[in-house]
């Protein structure tokens, strides 16, 4: 390399580095912190402290339409649209997230009644097995969470349904926020664990 260029490449080398970072700093800065916040469903029926019950009682499947089955939290804007949160997401798949507070409040209702989730073993000892079909299950711009469900109550060996119904449920929204609009979703599923209890209880 002659006299004149290696000035010259080390000119070029310096700008390049400064050039490199310049861009990392920027998309570090672009970046920013991480907006997205993430929900859970919870059981809302008062822990009792009785000891665990005997009524094994097999729970699922729970059925949502496909556009409950997105991360999202969704808000329902009239009878046709509806409108996802960007950064406002569930945890886990809602309907596991559905499920775990349904079959939290079931028990708690039916005396520490054994929840068992879909699917379980054909040889798992079960006296009931619980069916939830969720038609929706969002809030609205009106400030309500509302909960459409219809469920039955089958015999675990003959499959015979014992007891069924609709459910339309809503729930006031106390703030017009995620965090309210989830603690009132978290209520409808505790009322209708409370619908489902009265007609499985013997």
């Amino acid at each position: 390399m002659s006299d004149r260029a290696a000035p010259l490449a080390t000119a070029w080398s310096a700008v390049a580095t400064l050039a490199a970072g310049v861009v990392v700093s920027s998309c570090m800065l672009g970046r920013g912190a991480d907006p997205t916040r993430f929900y859970v469903l919870t059981a809302t029926v008062p822990p009792s402290s009785s000891a665990p019950g005997s009524l094994g009682i097999g729970l699922g499947p729970i059925a949502m339409p496909g556009y409950l089955r997105r991360p999202m939290l969704v808000t329902r804007i009239d009878g046709t649209q509806v409108r996802y949160a960007d950064f406002e997401r569930w945890a886990d798949p809602l309907p596991a997230l559905f499920a775990r507070a349904l079959g939290q409040d079931l028990s708690t209702l039916l005396d520490g009644a054994r929840i068992v989730p879909y699917p379980w073993y054909p040889t798992t000892p079960l006296d009931i097995v619980v069916l939830v079909d969720v038609g929706a299950f969002e809030a609205d711009v009106e400030g309500n969470a509302r909960l459409e469900a219809c469920w039955t109550i089958r015999d675990p060996r003959t499959a015979t349904v014992r007891r069924g119904d609709c459910s339309s449920i809503a729930e006031a929204v106390d703030e017009a926020d995620a965090r309210a609009q989830v603690a009132a979703l978290s209520r409808a599923v505790g009322e209708l664990a409370r619908r489902i209890a009265s007609a499985a209880r013997p």
